[in-house]
């Protein structure tokens, strides 16, 4: 993604490289999950009755069940819970004319959102432990402390960061005039929901009439978008 980029610092552990970590362990612990734990060397395959094949099963669930509390609690010792209302985080590059987002799946259904074919696919869905994981990865961000309350178009923003979970909302943004505090907070809400966003698999619908040549004009516009982005203070 397209990001306003401020003056250079010390790099200091944020929010977004926890974001990188927590996926990394959800893709594990999935991996894991997939795979399942060591087993006997094979056996030569038999005949199983119904009998012993809902023994099988049975084991094979409460083994996922297991593996998927050990999740739960790992996340949970570092201040991460499931997020089980309806949620949703969206990230507007307004210079860029950029937009990208994510739901939880307390939101909408996977299928739902990706079987209908859209003009875009700037939304995806994540697991509501994912989402829990970035209102953590925001709270380290700032974001809630200088959010405004509500859905705000802020006038000349160059970024802005809209959470919406139940009937609340807020909303980051950062303009050239804004102070260097809203900038870093701003723009750590953004990648940390762009982190999220690139490490999430989704298979949408889209209605491209152009077909290949969308990708060209589509890197094209943003090129020529990009040439002239704005630092705190308006400097280039």
């Amino acid at each position: 993604m397209f990001q306003n980029r401020g003056p250079r610092r010390k790099r200091v552990p944020t929010a977004t490289s926890r974001m990188r970590l927590i996926l990394s362990l959800t893709v594990l612990a999935a991996a894991l999950g997939a795979c399942g734990s060591p087993g006997p060397a094979p056996q030569p395959s038999v005949a199983l009755t119904d009998a012993d094949a809902a023994v099988a099963e049975s084991r094979a669930e409460a083994a996922a069940i297991e593996r998927e509390q050990g999740l739960l609690d790992a996340m949970a010792a570092e201040g991460i819970f499931p997020v089980g209302q309806p949620a949703q985080a969206t990230v507007k590059y307004h210079r860029e004319d950029v937009t990208f987002g994510l739901y939880n799946e307390a939101y909408t259904a996977q299928s739902d959102l990706y079987s209908e074919a859209r003009a875009s696919a700037n939304y995806k869905v994540v697991p509501n432990l994912d989402m829990g994981a970035l209102w953590k990865s925001l709270e380290e961000a700032e974001f809630f402390k200088l959010a405004q309350s509500g859905i705000v178009r802020v006038p000349g923003a160059s970024v802005s960061v809209v959470i919406r979970r139940g009937t609340e909302s807020w909303t980051l943004a950062w303009a050239p005039s804004m102070d260097q505090a809203r900038y870093d907070a701003t723009m750590e809400s953004a990648r940390a929901v762009g982190a999220l966003f690139n490490g999430t698999y989704g298979l949408q619908r889209v209605n491209n009439p152009s077909g290949a040549d969308y990708f060209e004009q589509e890197r094209d516009r943003l090129r020529e978008l990009n040439k002239n982005k704005v630092r705190p203070g308006g400097g280039r």
